[in-house]
C-alpha cells in the first residue's frame, strides 16, 4: 500500500482529494469532496475509485450517499497528515512567490504608465 500512497501523493489531483479526507474529522460524501477539493465530479470519482481499489480509503453507504474515509492505520494517517501539511505549505509559498512577482510587474507597469503620463503632461504644458 505504501507504493500506492506515494503514487497518489505525487499527483496534484489525488493530493487534493486526499487532503480533504486526511484533514477531515468525519467521512465525506462525493459532493463534499468535490466542493472542498475544487476538482470536477468526474475527476474526484476517478481518484476515489483508484484509492478504494488500493485500499487507501473505504466507501460506506449511508442511505442515499456513500461516505468516504481513510482505511489506513493511525500511523499512516499521521504520516499522511504531515505530508499533506508540507505539500500545502509548499503550495502556498509557491503561490505567494508567484503573486509577489506579478505584483512587482504590475506596480512597475503602473509606475511606468504614471511617469509617461506625467512626462506627456509636462511636454504639453511646455508647448503651450
Amino acid at each position: 500500500m505504501a507504493d500506492h500512497l506515494i503514487q497518489f501523493l505525487a499527483n496534484q489531483t489525488w493530493m487534493k482529494v486526499l487532503r480533504v479526507l486526511v484533514m477531515s474529522d468525519r467521512p465525506k460524501c462525493l459532493r463534499e469532496i468535490v466542493d472542498l477539493s475544487g476538482i470536477s465530479l468526474g475527476g474526484v470519482q476517478d481518484v476515489l475509485r483508484r484509492l478504494e481499489e488500493s485500499q487507501v480509503i473505504v466507501g460506506k453507504r449511508d442511505s442515499n450517499k456513500i461516505l468516504f474515509s481513510l482505511s489506513v492505520s493511525q500511523a499512516e494517517t499521521k504520516m499522511l497528515r504531515e505530508i499533506v501539511n508540507v505539500a500545502l505549505r509548499t503550495e502556498l509559498q509557491s503561490r505567494a512567490e508567484r503573486y509577489s512577482k506579478k505584483r512587482e510587474k504590475i506596480i512597475g507597469w503602473i509606475d511606468e504608465t504614471v511617469s509617461t503620463w506625467q512626462r506627456g503632461r509636462r511636454q504639453l504644458r511646455d508647448t503651450t
